[in-house]
């Protein structure tokens, strides 16, 4: 009799989910892509992965999760896609449905949120998860900060991701992750009693290094300052650990400003090439709100062949969705927008609400701030976030379905007095 193959349902789990991450961010950046790619890469690498989560999704029969909103959601999600992909193709004779789906279809994404939501369970806590991309982000910070010191010494530029310079420095982008991993940090250093303070402290420090001498996107910068903020406010009755805490962080802003970093930031406001992005950003916010209104139910819709390209990116051929934000995604889904967007937001602030009393991670609450403050400018559902959405619904889903369960994850601390 022959031996049967034995797939550990776990290790199964954790490779998929890795895989779908790691694939996100292009294997660390390290893999180069091939020239003819790079216009679609981003978008289509998302409906890839929309692929891999939808089959894993059935094979471990994903959909059987006892959460209503997630699967709302869902139908709410294809109803409004089918009707804005639908109407594209109607009112614009070129556009074919089957580019829709590989070019905008990677807010389906959302599915990768079965299979985390199961992994969750199987680990009790969403705690093992959020370890395993912190130790990605910290990868991800050392290959920057790696490849800056490279850049400074007259090195080449060995990583495989788009990058600039800005002020005679070096620019990249961070990952989501990367930026994500910031404010949890940031909270388990200030909250859990219970956590690896040094990796944290470690890991806070070398992310916002990148954040604000690496990346250099003010939408971040101030997204962050508005997080951090509010975070630190609400933690009352402050320890010793958190005045240790609040002289770091003033620290901290000494050698921002005396690197001068603020300058850097202050001065993209007022001078330069950054006036001039500014101004065409301003100018495409008004472009796109303005073509909502001409259409509020759909605004222009789903645009993919060439011939409608000066409808996409405007008279200018300078306005982009990822640069507007929540105006940019009125001007592709019009209304709809309401049900892929905002109603998600308006039920997780519902159930943080109703349950202020209980015991809430922070970082849910700061994750939930830090995406509302990016919205007015670097929208998730853009190809380059658009894997935190997942994340955030199944951080979510696990919250609920665990509200009756009494430390069912240990590091669960209360969140000051909201």
């Amino acid at each position: 009799m022959k031996d049967k193959l034995i797939i550990n349902r776990e290790s199964l789990d954790i490779f998929i989910i890795y895989l779908i991450i790691l694939m996100d961010c292009n294997y660390l950046f390290l893999f180069p892509i091939p020239a003819p790619l790079t216009v679609y890469w981003s978008p289509y690498v998302k409906f890839a992965l929309v692929f891999i989560s939808l089959v894993y999704t059935i094979i471990i029969r994903g959909w059987r999760i006892n959460n209503k909103f997630i699967k709302r959601y869902l139908i709410l999600l294809t109803i409004s896609f089918m009707c804005v992909s639908l109407l594209s193709n109607h009112y614009y004779p070129d556009e074919k449905i089957h580019n829709h789906i590989l070019q905008y279809g990677g807010v389906f994404l959302v599915v990768f949120a079965f299979p985390l939501i199961a992994y969750f369970k199987r680990c009790g806590s969403y705690e093992p998860f959020l370890k395993g991309i912190n130790v990605i982000a910290f990868l991800i910070y050392m290959l920057f900060i790696g490849q800056l010191v490279l850049s400074k010494i007259g090195g080449p530029f060995v990583l495989s991701l788009y990058h600039s310079t800005r002020y005679g420095n070096l620019r990249m982008g961070l990952s989501i992750i990367g930026n994500v991993m910031v404010i949890y940090n940031f909270c388990r250093l200030l909250y859990d009693d219970e956590s690896n303070k040094a990796f944290n402290a470690i890991q806070l420090v070398l992310g916002l290094f990148c954040v604000f001498v690496i990346q250099q996107t003010r939408a971040y910068e101030i997204a962050f300052c508005i997080v951090l903020g509010i975070l630190t406010v609400f933690k009352g009755n402050k320890t010793f650990k958190q005045q240790i805490f609040l002289i770091l962080a003033f620290l901290a802003a000494i050698i921002v400003i005396a690197t001068g970093v603020l300058d850097t930031f202050l001065a993209s406001f007022t001078s330069g090439s950054e006036v001039a992005s500014t101004e065409i950003r301003q100018v495409a916010y008004l472009y796109f709100f303005y073509t909502f209104l001409e259409n509020p139910l759909w605004g222009h819709g789903f645009l993919t062949d060439s011939s409608y390209q000066s409808i996409k990116v405007g008279p200018w051929g300078y306005f982009y969705y990822a640069d507007t934000g929540i105006v940019g995604l009125l001007a592709q889904w019009g209304l709809f927008v309401i049900p892929v967007y905002i109603y998600p937001f308006i039920y997780w602030t519902k159930l943080l609400i109703k349950k202020r009393h209980e015991k809430i991670d922070p970082f849910l609450v700061g994750l939930i701030i830090f995406l509302i403050a990016l919205s007015p400018t670097l929208l998730c559902l853009n190809p380059e976030r658009v894997l935190i959405w997942p994340i955030c619904f199944a951080l979510f889903v696990f919250l609920e379905g665990t509200e009756k369960q009494e430390d069912d994850r240990q590091s669960l601390l209360w969140f000051g007095n909201m």
